[in-house]
């Protein structure tokens, strides 16, 4: 004979709702021995009794607590999640008692909102762009999504409040995405505010928690790979390799789904060239050189022109996107200065024409100086070298007319005095004639070097003579300037340069060189100054290796710009 079965079908006669969905607010199905509300959340049910059953807790689980004291909420705020909870807990309370406790909690909360007032304007940028860039739409600006978060915040500041996002599979409570913004609050944007001091920038900014909601999978990655880079470069040197190895595997683990992500965003014409997917493929170029884990950042970059094209070119969607100004002007400045130490014959065309081109970079630079410092005049003329070094390569000039323009531009450089270049901020007005002459020097080493090596000038004891004197001048120059916490994150291309001209000098100065690139690896947080380093080490190596096998024969002394950078390369924080 079969056991009797326990009838699982509903109480017919239920006295009220069990205990477990009377907890968690639900309403409860009354089946019996358990009701399916309980199964289905994995729970044991407590039953429909009169008195509520004893439950066991874990060791040092609790579930009261005491009733914190008037002056433990002394800011006045309280988060909505836990007006909600009050209210469930005085629920046997009148309804005046509990109108007049949310209209004060309700109160409260407005007045901690207006206190966000001024600092919601000062993240308004960033987040109103971040809107913008979001492959789901929605209106520019801040909107009423943006003032609910506002209200959400548990703790003061941006940087505290809560995200749901998945982001792309991870939990959000347990990964590095959460904790990029709080990197750059804590740790690169404070060290940032100084140099804005000298050269306010607007591109620098408090990173608000909020406007990660907004941007894409593929950009919260990179920004990952980008906090942890840094971290990884300002761990104190007796670090346990295993933990800069796993930091590392963290590091390819979120630009390996960067790039996944960018691939299909690419893939799909919705989302080819939308504003969300350059942005994305510029901070990547980035990231990249910020850490150098790829020699193919060219690649990148020559993709980005072409995103830029479908969109009409760069000059027009500068003007005609708003929130990409400052992504576009970064790139610009990448591929500029990438292709000083690239050979000729893998420069990054930008547009079609060079002439338009300057125009261009003429009219906006005020807004790419704060990132370079480089004097207007001086980056024109570097730009004005890359060029000729092109044309001279691919034979669309001729050989006399390339030497002319070549010592025209050097006797424009020449010309520069830092002492007449007048900057409105006269308080830093040692920063300033350091940085000019730093950069004078550095484009005029940069002009000769790299003329003489495609044989558009000679190698006469005069231009030997200037060259030198740049040199020496530029290393005294960088050894005050890198003393200067103003100065010392500007500096990465000119010590490159001062460590091509010191082949020519003593081994103590390329001792020096490779401090210096050292020191500012671990400034600014990133591998390039590291790869510098390496590049220009295999350049002293194989110059010294050339006058050993010649026995020190004049002629192959003096640097050989083309000789150092054989393959891309791009020097630039």
């Amino acid at each position: 004979m079969n056991a009797p079965r326990i009838s699982e079908t509903p109480n017919s006669n239920p006295r009220k709702q069990c205990w477990e969905c009377l907890k968690r607010r639900l309403v409860c199905d009354f089946g019996v021995p358990e009701c399916k509300k309980c199964q289905k959340a994995g729970k044991s049910c407590p039953g429909y009794d009169e008195k509520k059953p004893i439950q066991w807790l874990a060791p040092g689980k609790v579930t009261l607590r005491k009733r914190k004291t008037k002056n433990s909420t002394a800011s006045g705020y309280v988060p909505s999640s836990c007006l909600k909870s009050r209210n469930s807990a005085n629920k046997n309370s009148s309804e005046n008692e509990k109108e007049h406790t949310v209209g004060k909690e309700a109160e409260k909360v407005k007045l901690r909102i207006e206190k966000v007032q001024d600092l919601r304007a000062n993240v308004f940028e960033l987040t109103s762009m971040a809107q913008a860039i979001n492959e789901d739409g929605g209106p520019v600006g801040w909107d009423e999504d943006a003032d609910a978060d506002v209200e959400e915040l548990p703790r003061e500041g941006w940087h505290n409040a809560p995200t749901n996002k998945d982001y792309g599979g991870w939990s959000s409570e347990s990964n590095e995405l959460d904790h990029t913004p709080d990197q750059n609050n804590t740790r690169i944007y404070p060290d940032y505010l100084t140099i804005t001091q000298m050269a306010p920038n607007s591109s620098i900014i408090f990173f608000p928690l909020a406007a990660l909601h907004f941007l894409p999978v593929s950009m919260l990655h990179t920004l990952a790979c980008f906090a942890l880079c840094h971290r990884i470069h300002q761990l104190p040197t007796d670090t346990e390799r295993t933990t800069i190895t796993e930091k590392w595997s963290r590091v390819y683990y979120h630009r390996g789904v960067a790039i996944r992500e960018l691939s299909e965003k690419i893939g799909r014409d919705t989302t080819r060239c939308s504003d969300a997917t350059i942005s994305s493929v510029c901070l990547f170029l980035g990231t990249e050189l910020h850490q150098s884990t790829s020699p193919n950042w060219q690649s990148h970059a020559e993709g980005l022109v072409k995103l830029i094209n479908l969109r009409g070119g760069i000059e027009k969607l500068y003007y005609s996107a708003e929130h990409l100004k400052v992504i576009l002007l970064t790139f610009l400045l990448v591929a500029i200065m990438g292709n000083t130490t690239s050979p000729p014959s893998s420069q990054i065309t930008i547009t079609a024409s060079n002439v338009s081109l300057t125009s261009f970079i003429a009219d906006v630079y005020a807004v790419i100086f704060p990132h370079l410092l480089c004097p207007p005049s001086l980056f024109m003329n570097l730009m004005a070298v890359g060029t000729l070094r092109s044309q001279a390569f691919n034979l669309t000039l001729g050989t006399d007319s390339a030497r002319l323009e070549a010592e025209a531009l050097l006797s424009r450089i020449e010309d520069f005095s830092p002492e007449d270049w007048e900057q409105p901020n006269t308080s830093f007005h040692t920063e300033w004639l350091q940085i000019a002459t730093i950069y004078q020097s550095a484009i005029a080493i940069y002009c000769i070097s790299s003329f003489q090596s495609l044989l558009i000038l000679p190698r006469t004891l005069t231009l030997e003579a200037i060259r030198a004197s740049h040199g020496d001048r530029l290393t005294f120059s960088l050894k005050a300037a890198l003393q200067s916490k103003y100065l010392q994150k500007f500096l990465l291309w000119p010590l490159v340069v001062a460590g091509v001209e010191a082949v020519n000098l003593g081994q103590m100065e390329r001792w020096w060189v490779e401090e210096a690139l050292g020191e500012i690896s671990r400034d600014i947080g990133s591998s390039s100054p590291l790869k510098a380093r390496g590049v220009l080490r295999e350049y002293w190596g194989k110059r010294r290796r050339g006058i050993e096998s010649t026995g020190g024969i004049s002629g192959v002394e003096g640097g050989d710009w083309d000789e150092c950078f054989p393959i891309p390369y791009a020097f630039i924080m």
